[in-house]
């Protein structure tokens, strides 16, 4: 009887890990921390600006960031999902005539689309989107930019409604006065489907 118990109990239990969101099509990202590379780790990749000018540095040095997400699924295989991301940084100044020490905040909000390769347990993927930058306390104040941000990503969901997920995206963003520059970050987050 004690084994019949068990076995059927495995029954039970065993389906939940194979496959996630039975009735569960949208999730919480909670929290998501990453690492956010601007100057610091980036270098000078990007175009000089207009009439040969060097290219004006990024006014922070790389920041750690924090933050929280939203994902439902767009198809009843769980394949493609929108989402939306929105992450606080912390970075140092960086500039001559500015102290080392003075912080700036970064905040970015970036809403996209997510693409899963497999539907089980282990889901690889690509994402793409929009982006919003925008860094406080520089010594020009606020200064925003927008652009795209893309980049692969894996998911381990283990168990019927939570997750594991870790991405890297690279990003292109311009203040609409200057070129392009470039980013790139790497996330963890903990993922709550409901």
């Amino acid at each position: 009887m004690r084994l019949k118990n068990i076995w059927l109990c495995l029954a039970l239990i065993l389906p939940a890990f194979s496959s996630a969101q039975y009735f569960s099509n949208q999730g919480f990202q909670v929290p998501i921390v990453g690492w956010m590379g601007f100057d610091t780790t980036v270098g000078d990749i990007g175009p000089a600006n207009p009439n040969n000018n060097p290219r004006q540095p990024w006014p922070t040095t790389d920041q750690m960031q924090i933050g929280f997400g939203y994902m439902h699924a767009l198809l009843n295989d769980f394949s493609l999902w929108y989402g939306v991301k929105t992450t606080v940084g912390f970075g140092y100044a960086k500039h001559l005539d500015q102290e080392d020490t003075r912080i700036i905040f970064g905040l970015n909000v970036a809403p996209g689309l997510r693409y899963n390769f497999l539907e089980k347990r282990h889901r690889p993927f690509i994402h793409a989107g929009l982006e919003w930058l925008m860094l406080a306390n520089t010594i020009h104040g606020e200064r925003h930019w927008g652009g795209f941000q893309f980049g692969p990503g894996y998911e381990w969901i283990f168990n019927h409604n939570m997750g594991i997920q870790i991405e890297a995206a690279a990003h292109i963003l311009t203040d609409f006065k200057n070129p392009f520059r470039f980013s790139w970050t790497t996330q963890l987050a903990y993922v709550l489907y409901f």
